[in-house]
């Protein structure tokens, strides 16, 4: 009696077979393609880390300099107080040489840990109602501007001030307020330091603040002439704005 031969698949179980091995390789497709996805998201995230890693590096290296820079600028101030010192010793020998045409008020500094400030009287610098510099103003300029050399993280403000006497009739045109006379002044002195010196003019701020800072009485002539002045002062950045 003949073998018999086996039955012939059906064509439900070909299609269940086939629809088994379509599901093996989309597992397999899937899975490769989370694989890769979680390649590229860690790789993300290193990349994250390692720019992170870096600036904090950069803070920690900044932080292991700030005493060399604080020492540093500090020398650079305590010279810079030492040359003033020496102007003002020079000046005080002219003012008592030439009583008439100088006084050795004209210039008064005042200094704390971190700034300088050198007040200039306004009659030294500029006429009445004027914002033109006299020639000894420049003489005096000329030698400041030998002196002021360029501290890290400061800047030289430039603040110009008036007495409370307001701004005469012949002037007024010219400058409305003691702001603007003020400012004028201010703006004067900067673009003559400017020119005779080597300070970054991004270093260099400019302000008017008319009769409102006074350093001395405005009710007799004396406290006025001390309140005329432009103020050169050298401090850390935004000071003025403190």
């Amino acid at each position: 009696m003949p073998k018999s031969s086996p039955p012939a698949a059906t064509p439900y179980k070909v299609v269940i077979g086939i629809l088994l091995l379509a599901l093996a390789l989309l597992g397999y497709l899937y899975g490769s393609v989370l694989s890769k996805q979680e390649s590229s998201e860690a790789s993300q995230r290193a990349a994250k880390l390692e720019s992170r890693l870096d600036i904090v590096n950069a803070e920690l290296e900044a932080c292991r300099q700030q005493p060399a820079n604080a020492t540093n600028m500090q020398g650079m101030l305590d010279n810079l107080r030492q040359s003033l010192a020496e102007m003002r010793t020079r000046y005080q020998a002219l003012a008592a040489s030439a009583p008439g045409e100088h006084s050795d008020q004209d210039i008064i500094i005042m200094d704390s840990e971190d700034r300088l400030s050198i007040n200039i009287l306004g009659e030294i610098l500029f006429g009445p109602g004027s914002s033109r510099l006299r020639p000894k103003g420049r003489q005096l300029l000329t030698e400041l501007a030998q002196h002021l050399t360029p501290v890290p993280g400061h800047t030289v403000y430039i603040i110009g001030h008036t007495d409370s006497v307001p701004i005469s009739t012949e002037h007024h045109s010219q400058y409305p307020s003691n702001w603007e006379l003020s400012a004028a002044r201010a703006a004067a002195v900067a673009r003559f330091l400017l020119a005779h010196s080597s300070i970054d003019p991004s270093r260099i701020a400019v302000t008017g603040l008319a009769a409102h800072h006074p350093i001395a009485g405005n009710d007799t002539a004396e406290g006025r002439s001390k309140n005329r002045r432009v103020e050169i002062l050298i401090g850390p950045e935004l000071y003025a704005a403190r």
